[in-house]
């Protein structure tokens, strides 16, 4: 109950509270973060999306639980045709045990695909962030292994089997070497955990304490479920949809 009415009078701020009226403009380092947070927010769907499809496709084909090799996957979305490299490890060596790849509409299985040494390392990041989580708030978690060019951003994403369900965090987010796979940085993405039932036609409301705009898996969850997500920062009050923030101003300024 007391979560139904923070979001509420959140609810109530944002359509009361405006930029026009508050005055308030986004710094420059504002805007730098909005700006990333919608690309890589795209990218995870993007990957998601890819990886969700080429899932189904194997378990359709019962070739998940036959084949214990499948430790984890990563997706190659920037080469044609898209892939989905579902790998695992054989003694010391990194293999890929099955690819899907995505051309002209339609889906490929391809068994043992060849592999890049940048596929290895990806795997190797993957596995290694997913190896920081103690006493997560899912039993299970999505990954996503984004290419930022200095380092791999590997996302690690709470899931739920729960339709209509979405799941604010705590999600994680890892910086990884793109030498060897190894960590450089591990942090969660929210202070508690957090999930959501959104039926059609729902607008999800929620604050995120720790950065001064909404992030990338705010983003991610927008475009997800199809739904704008009002997001309540320190900084004040944004709307997400369409993979878009929009700054809609202060909250409670009217007290300053």
């Amino acid at each position: 109950m007391k979560l139904l009415v923070v979001l509420l009078l959140l609810t109530l701020s944002l359509s009361v509270y405006s930029e026009e009226k508050c005055g308030k403009k986004l710094s420059k380092q504002n805007l730098k973060d909005i700006e990333k947070a919608e690309k890589i927010g795209k990218e995870i769907y993007e990957q998601d999306e890819l990886a969700w499809k080429a899932t189904d496709l194997l378990i359709e084909k019962k070739l998940i639980k036959k084949d214990s090799k499948i430790t984890g996957w990563v997706v190659d979305n920037k080469k044609s045709p898209q892939t989905v490299y579902f790998m695992g490890e054989e003694g010391k060596d990194i293999i890929s045990v099955y690819g899907v790849e995505f051309k002209d509409g339609k889906m490929n299985l391809l068994t043992s695909p060849e592999i890049e040494e940048k596929h290895k390392i990806m795997f190797k990041a993957r596995q290694n962030a997913i190896k920081q989580i103690k006493n997560g708030c899912f039993s299970n978690y999505n990954t996503i292994v984004i290419d930022d060019e200095k380092s791999y951003l590997v996302y690690i994403l709470g899931a739920t089997t729960k339709a209509n369900t979405m799941v604010f965090g705590i999600h994680y987010k890892a910086k990884m070497s793109k030498k060897n796979g190894s960590l450089l940085m591990f942090d969660p993405l929210a202070k508690s955990c957090l999930s959501m039932e959104v039926k059609k036609d729902a607008i999800p409301v929620v604050t995120h304490l720790i950065n001064e705009t909404p992030i990338e898996t705010h983003v991610f969850l927008s475009l997800s479920h199809k739904l704008p997500l009002y997001v309540g920062t320190n900084t004040g009050a944004f709307k997400i949809e369409n993979g878009k923030i929009e700054f809609m101003g202060e909250l409670n300024c009217d007290k300053k």
